[in-house]
């Protein structure tokens, strides 16, 4: 019963975070994106350039792994949804409108108070392994830290908010370190559903600069912004561990070239109604796995006899295979093809590949409605939006640093706003990621609209436009 609910804790939420990747479920009326009115005080990029960072330096960090520290941080976090509604409230509000009072009480708890203290300590380890066993565990692997990483985050996102409301700017700069470390810190070894808490952990940070860069006389971050790991949320490992979920699952699939015993197959087949049975018997497989070990076999040999004919394999060759090898290679080969029809998009940059990975979903998920798919043909993951809300983080951080890049213009041409991005010489403006074109830039009396619009498939909060003018 355990396993179970492991098994339906990692696949619900998994499955809830990525429901909106299916190119069906996108609205056709096109959505605003989140519009900002941001009034910049004119400030050049400090000397030395690199003397404001958003991640802890090199200087900063200690040998150590920063797992553990981040584990006792998070348990230390208020659970009660109260309270965790009431965080959200407060990153909602602007900061000048923040009821301080409150937020100090909130917040000066001894729980809360080790939150900031262990995620503080942690963020500054050079390590964080995080042991989290999805390699031997597969599905059934627990990844009970990342609520208490994410709401633990939103603390320290409040907590830099109120020292920008302060003029505190170095304490806020060492907080939001800890913000960005600790989303960093969780993309190692990661499945996809620990990158969208990354994801989300970076966001509130992201928001805290969008505060920031409006407040009067704060540094200009252009340089900090710019030094920051682009892809700041590397993927390419947690692609590689969705790509292998069912072999960790199941540990006797692992290296079939090597053979699989009877024993070993029956192991599998105890164990594999329990992942069909999370399509809620919709498909064939599924109902004839509810039937038995037994019915399930006779079920899938015609199919994995007629996938490695029409896959070239010579007849006669197919029928001479094992009973339980045949079935085992056909479950393995046809998930890992299906799967490499979707995944092999992520090699490639977002805005060159996001139109083609939506065709590959769209194609997955025909295949299976028509029953053409393999016996998991569910369960190839469906990845657009996934992908779009991690490299969205991309985009913001490229939005933030065009527009420290203006404040730095305005300082040396006596406070007056860039008709072109272009003319950002000294502090260039990075590219949309998004789109792999420059940003939309235009200036109107006085006031400049730098925008990123909402991609296709994308949400309100995947977009946005910033009104920029500048401070009397």
């Amino acid at each position: 019963m355990k396993n179970m609910k492991s098994i339906a804790f990692i696949l619900l939420i998994t499955f809830f975070c990525l429901a909106v990747a299916h190119p069906a479920l996108a609205q056709k009326q096109p959505k605003p994106e989140q519009v900002y009115h941001i009034k910049i005080t004119p400030m050049s990029p400090p000397r030395p350039a690199m003397k404001y960072r958003l991640l802890p330096s090199a200087l900063d960090t200690v040998p150590g792994n920063g797992a553990p520290l981040y584990m006792i941080g998070a348990t230390q976090v208020p659970t009660e949804d109260a309270f965790n509604n009431q965080i959200n409230s407060w990153l909602a509000m602007e900061t000048t409108t923040l009821p301080r009072q409150q937020i100090d009480e909130k917040l000066g708890t001894k729980p809360v108070e080790y939150v900031f203290k262990y995620f503080d300590s942690a963020a500054r380890q050079e390590q964080c392994i995080w042991e989290n066993h999805y390699k031997t565990q597969g599905f059934e692997a627990l990844l009970p830290h990342l609520r208490g990483m994410r709401d633990g985050s939103r603390i320290v996102a409040l907590k830099a908010r109120l020292q920008m409301a302060d003029g505190d700017y170095a304490a806020a700069l060492n907080t939001l370190q800890t913000g960005f470390a600790t989303a960093r810190h969780l993309t190692p070894q990661s499945v996809l559903i620990q990158q969208l808490v990354a994801a989300a952990i970076t966001r509130h940070m992201l928001d805290d600069l969008t505060e920031w860069v409006g407040s009067s006389n704060a540094p200009n971050l252009y340089w900090a912004l710019a030094e920051l790991p682009h892809p700041y949320l590397d993927v390419r490992d947690t692609f590689d561990q969705e790509r292998f979920g069912l072999i960790f699952s199941f540990p006797p699939l692992r290296d079939l070239d090597k053979g699989l015993s009877v024993e070993q197959w029956q192991q599998v087949m105890e164990k594999l109604p329990q992942m069909l049975q999370w399509d809620n018997g919709r498909s064939e497989i599924s109902k004839a796995a509810q039937l038995g070990p037994a019915v399930l076999s006779i079920r899938l040999y015609p199919l994995a006899k007629k996938y490695y004919i029409d896959h070239g394999m010579a007849p006669a060759k197919v029928e001479a295979m094992p009973v339980h090898q045949i079935l085992a290679r056909y479950i393995v080969e046809s998930f890992q093809e299906e799967t490499d029809e979707v995944l092999k998009w992520q090699a490639l940059p977002y805005w060159q590949a996001h139109e083609q990975m939506r065709a590959a979903e769209e194609a997955a998920a025909r295949a299976q409605a028509k029953g053409e798919a393999g016996p998991l043909g569910w369960m190839v993951p469906s990845v657009s939006a996934a992908r779009l809300r991690i490299v969205s983080v991309d985009r913001y951080i490229a939005l933030l640093q065009c527009v420290e890049g203006i404040r730095a213009y305005a300082a040396i041409h006596n406070g007056n706003l860039p008709d072109s991005l272009a003319d950002l010489t000294e502090t260039p403006s990075p590219i949309d990621p998004v789109t792999g074109q420059p940003f939309p830039y235009e200036v109107n009396a006085n006031v400049a609209v730098l925008s990123a619009p909402i991609p296709a498939g994308g949400r309100p909060d995947q977009g946005w436009r910033f009104k920029i003018s500048v401070a009397k």
